[in-house]
C-alpha cells in the first residue's frame, strides 16, 4: 500500500516518536511510506525509505490550517496514498480540506489525554474529520464517544515499542558515565518537562525517598518549559546532589539498563510510550492510574498504581518497591513478558496494516 502520515511536526513527543517508529515499521513491511510534518529533532529518526515532505505550517490556527491544506494536496496528489494517517486531530482537519476529490480514507489517531471543554472539542474535531478514529487506549476511546464521537468510528490500537535490543554495555558503565555508584538505588522517569507529567509530584516524593535512603538517585530525562520550575524546587528541597537533570536523551535503553524502578507521575495520559519502553526493558514501574495506563500497568502484577498528586503514596510506593529487590524484579518480569505479547511494534503495524485494508475497502464501497 502507499501510506501517508500526516502529523504537525516531528518534535520530540510521545505522539511523534509514535509515528516515526510506525513509518519505520510499515516502511519495512513492505509499503511505501510517507511523512508530512513540520521539521522537528525527529526528522533524523525517519528511516531513509520513508518519503519526508517537509510541511509549512502547523494546523494549530487558522491560517497555518489553511496553508497546510493548500500544500498538502499536491503531496497527495504526489504520494498518491491508498490511506492518509492523521496523527492529531488537527492534522486530520488538514487532510481533510486537502483530501478534496481524491478518494481515500483518512484514519485519524488519537493520543492526548484532554481534559475539562478540551475533550468535547476534541471529540468534535475527530468525528468531523476522521472517517476511522483510532484511540491508543481503551479509555481514550471511551471518553471520546462519551464527548460525541460516534462508535461506528472508533476503533482502539494499543501503542507498541519496539523490541529490546541486547545491551553491550553492561549496568556498571552506564552509571560510570552517570556518576552513579554501583549499589545507590535508582529511580528514572522519562517524559517532557510540563506540570501535567507530575514531575514536581515526583521531585517532592523523591526527597522523601532520599531521606530515607541517602545514597538514592533521581534521573529526569526530557526537555520542555517546566524545566526552571523544576531547577528551583529541586533547590528548594537540597536534594540537588541527588537528582540529575539529563534534558533529551536518545538512549533511554541505556537509561533503563541504569536504572532499579521506573516512575511515570502523570495527572493525565493516554497510553504513554515511556511506559511501554520501561515493561519492554523489564523495569519495574510505579505510575499513576490515569488514561490507559491500568490497561497496561496491572497493580501488583506488572507494576504499582499510585493516584495522581499524592506525594506520600508515591514516595512509599517507590521506597517499598526499592527495598523489595526480588519482589521488584517479579513485577518487572512480568511486565516485560506483558509488552512482549501485548505491546510490540510488530503487533501495532499488523493492526494498523488490518485497519488501512479495510478502511480503503469500506471508503470505497460508500462512494460506490
Amino acid at each position: 500500500m502507499n501510506i501517508l502520515l500526516v502529523t504537525n511536526q516531528l518534535a520530540v513527543g510521545g505522539a511523534e516518536s509514535f509515528l516515526v517508529r510506525l513509518a519505520g515499521e510499515l516502511s519495512r513491511r513492505g509499503h511505501l511510506v510517507g511523512v508530512a510534518a513540520l521539521d522537528g529533532e525527529l526528522v533524523a529518526s525517519l528511516d531513509p525509505s520513508i518519503r519526508y515532505y517537509r510541511a509549512p505550517a502547523r494546523p494549530d490556527r487558522a491560517i497555518g490550517l489553511l496553508r497546510l491544506a493548500e500544500w498538502l494536496h499536491g503531496v497527495i496528489r504526489a504520494h498518491a496514498p491508498h490511506v492518509i494517517h492523521a496523527n492529531s486531530s488537527t492534522s486530520a482537519a488538514a487532510a481533510w480540506l486537502a483530501r478534496g476529490l481524491f478518494r481515500v480514507p483518512i484514519v485519524a489517531s488519537a493520543h492526548g489525554a484532554w481534559y475539562g471543554s478540551r475533550r468535547h472539542v476534541a471529540a468534535r474535531l475527530y468525528a468531523a474529520f476522521g472517517d476511522v478514529v483510532v484511540g491508543c487506549s481503551q479509555t481514550l476511546t471511551d471518553d471520546l464517544i462519551a464527548c460525541g464521537l460516534p462508535r461506528r468510528k472508533a476503533r482502539v490500537v494499543l501503542n507498541g515499542v519496539p523490541r529490546r535490543e541486547v545491551q553491550e554495555e553492561s549496568r556498571s558503565a552506564v552509571r560510570r558515565e552517570l556518576g552513579i555508584v554501583d549499589d545507590a538505588p535508582v529511580v528514572l522517569t522519562v517524559g517532557r518537562l510540563d506540570p501535567m507529567k507530575g514531575q514536581e509530584i515526583l521531585m517532592r516524593a523523591f526527597a522523601c525517598v532520599w531521606r530515607a535512603r541517602p545514597a538514592a538517585r533521581l534521573l529526569v530525562a526530557g526537555e520542555g518549559d517546566f524545566r526552571p520550575t523544576l531547577e528551583r524546587i529541586r533547590s528548594e528541597l537540597g536534594v540537588e546532589a541527588a537528582v540529575s537533570m539529563l534534558g533529551f536523551r536518545r538512549d533511554v535503553n541505556r537509561l533503563l539498563e541504569a536504572s532499579d524502578v521506573f516512575c511515570l507521575p502523570s495527572f493525565h495520559e493516554g497510553l504513554p510510550m515511556a511506559v511501554c519502553e520501561a515493561m519492554a526493558a523489564g523495569r519495574p514501574v510505579v505510575a499513576t492510574s490515569v488514561g490507559g495506563v491500568p490497561e497496561v500497568v496491572r497493580h501488583g502484577v506488572t507494576g504499582w498504581l499510585v493516584a495522581p498528586r499524592d506525594v506520600d503514596a508515591l514516595a512509599g510506593r517507590i521506597l517499598s518497591a526499592l527495598a523489595s529487590p526480588g519482589e521488584s524484579a517479579r513485577v518487572g518480569e512480568a511486565g516485560r513478558a506483558h509488552a512482549e505479547r501485548y505491546l510490540s511494534l510488530e503487533r501495532m503495524a499488523m493492526e494498523f496494516e488490518t485497519l488501512y485494508s479495510h478502511s480503503a475497502v469500506q471508503f470505497a464501497e460508500v462512494l460506490a
